[in-house]
């Protein structure tokens, strides 16, 4: 049991670092996700060329793979360049909203022609066009948001995770004290019986 709740305390320390770290370096999380997403790309597309290099020098014959040399320079390009692609994906997925966006009001104002449309409709539009146009002026500050909102969560796990362990670690404390109290109440319960007894005991034989 103690063993299980030193894992806890572990874990909950990790994730407690972890957690500091997303929250106090989000730009630097994002990029080292990227470059692990990129050594995901990377390391299939090295094995896939190898491979075939090597089939080729002991006299094989096998097709050129081509999605493995794709895989290897995606890969390899997110490891150099983190920051360009992560400016990259930013600003296609403001554009992306963007266009959703004045898509949705345009679809709106085509119904508004044939009957009336209440303006809480043109929430969502109006929202999902700021969002993209928030997105193409600050796209790192953006993508820093859930890496935020992860290092939170986590550090809200941690903390958690911990308090339970202690918590739980008093509650035995203070059960194995309540244990050994009553103890020594039927220690002193069965020494009182057995002064009972031996007095009885005496009485008897007087008489």
């Amino acid at each position: 049991m103690n063993g299980k709740l030193n894992n806890v305390w572990m874990r909950g320390i990790f994730s407690l670092v972890m957690g500091v770290f997303l929250v106090t370096y989000p730009g630097k999380a994002s990029l080292y996700f990227v470059q692990i997403l990129g050594a995901l790309f990377f390391i299939p597309g090295l094995v896939a060329l190898f491979s075939f290099f090597r089939r080729r020098s002991k006299g094989g014959q096998s097709l050129f793979p081509i999605v493995g040399l794709g895989s290897f320079l995606l890969g390899l390009w997110l490891i150099v360049e983190p920051n360009t692609f992560v400016s990259i994906l930013m600003y296609v997925l403001g554009v992306v909203l963007v266009l959703a966006g004045l898509s949705m009001i345009s679809n709106l104002f085509s119904v508004s022609k044939q009957t009336k449309v209440p303006l809480g409709f043109y929430f969502v539009p109006i929202l999902v066009l700021i969002a993209g146009i928030v997105v193409l002026v600050i796209p790192f500050a953006i993508a820093e948001i859930p890496f935020i909102v992860l290092g939170v969560s986590i550090i809200v796990y941690a903390l958690s995770d911990m308090f339970n362990a202690y918590k739980f670690r008093s509650g035995k404390v203070e059960n194995k004290k309540d244990e050994s109290q009553v103890k020594v109440v039927l220690k002193d319960q069965n020494l009182l019986i057995e002064e009972k007894e031996q007095s009885f005991d005496e009485i008897q034989e007087e008489r």
